[in-house]
């Protein structure tokens, strides 16, 4: 079942009423689904596109999963937590394909 989403997603990626910006703002794949996508890709602008917005989901997950760990120092135990505080969870699941849910 997920390859027919996956094939949807590169076969709509750009275009005009594409996929691309929705997919940039979302947590992006994970990394087995990815690779998956990426098996799909036929057209080499689908393929630069899918791996430059993966690119840009991961790195703001590498920039909340350094702000965890800097708000984690005991130095700046008073400061709220934000979107930061679950991207340890986010991260696994990222890696390792399992679903994260952000209300559990």
């Amino acid at each position: 079942m997920d390859g027919i989403y996956l094939e949807e997603l590169v076969s709509n990626l750009l275009g005009e009423e594409g996929l691309l910006a929705a997919y940039e703002s979302s947590d992006g794949l994970c990394l087995p689904h990815f690779r998956q996508a990426l098996a799909w890709v036929r057209d080499e602008r689908v393929f630069e596109a899918l791996i430059n917005v993966q690119r840009v989901v991961w790195e703001r997950l590498v920039s909340h999963l350094s702000e965890f760990i800097r708000k984690s120092d005991y130095r700046f135990q008073d400061e709220s937590w934000g979107e930061e505080r679950d991207a340890w969870l986010r991260a696994i699941a990222a890696l390792a394909g399992a679903p994260f849910d952000r209300d559990d």
